[in-house]
C-alpha cells in the first residue's frame, strides 16, 4: 500500500512537471508561432493576390464566416484573398485562393495536405495550380492529375467555394471599410 501511493505521488508529481514545463514554453513562444503564422500567410497572400502595396493581414473583412484580404495599391483595391478548405483523400486541403476585382482567379497557394506523398501532392505543383488562374464560374473547368482525382477535385472545391463566396458578397466585401 505504501509502494503503490508513493507511486501515485511520484507520477503525478511528474505529469504536474511536466504540464508546468510545457505551459511555460507555450508562454514564451506563444508570440513568435503568431509572427511566424502571420509570415506564412502573408507569403501565400503574395503568391495568390495582384499586385499591392498595403498589408492585407490589416486590411481585412470577415462575412459569411470567411476572412477576405484585401489587395491595394495605392489605396484602390486590387483584389482579395480568401482561405477555403476542399476534402481531399486523406483529409481537407486547405487553399489561398486569390480572385480579382472580376471575380477572376489570379492566384491559388496550397497551405496545408495529407495527401499521398508522390501521387496526390502533385496538387502543389505550379502546373496544376496554374491552371486555375483567369477562371471565372462561368469557364471553371480544370484537369485533374491523374492517380489523384479526389485531391484533384478538392482542391477545385476549394477554389470554387471562394469564387461563390465572392460572387455572393463581392458588394459587402468591396464597399465596407
Amino acid at each position: 500500500m505504501k509502494k503503490s501511493l508513493s507511486l501515485v505521488i511520484a507520477l503525478t508529481s511528474t505529469c504536474l512537471i511536466a504540464s508546468l514545463g510545457l505551459a511555460l514554453v507555450n508562454a514564451l513562444t506563444q508570440d513568435r508561432i503568431e509572427e511566424q503564422k502571420n509570415k506564412e500567410m502573408l507569403l501565400s497572400i503574395n503568391k495568390v493576390l495582384p499586385l499591392f502595396n498595403n498589408n492585407p493581414l490589416k486590411d481585412k473583412k470577415e462575412t459569411d464566416g470567411t476572412i477576405f484580404f484585401m489587395g491595394k495599391y495605392n489605396g484602390r483595391v486590387t483584389g482579395v484573398a480568401c482561405q477555403t478548405a476542399g476534402e481531399g483523400y486523406s483529409a481537407k486541403i486547405r487553399v489561398m485562393v486569390g480572385l480579382n476585382l472580376e471575380g477572376e482567379i489570379s492566384g491559388v497557394e496550397i497551405l496545408e495536405h495529407l495527401e499521398t506523398p508522390g501521387l496526390g501532392s502533385r496538387i502543389e505543383t505550379p502546373e496544376f495550380k496554374t491552371q486555375f488562374k483567369g477562371k471565372s464560374p462561368v469557364n471553371f473547368k480544370i484537369d485533374s492529375l491523374t492517380g489523384a482525382t479526389i485531391s484533384s477535385r478538392g482542391v477545385a472545391q476549394a477554389v470554387r467555394q471562394a469564387l461563390d463566396l465572392f460572387q455572393k458578397n463581392k458588394k459587402t466585401i468591396l464597399n465596407a471599410d
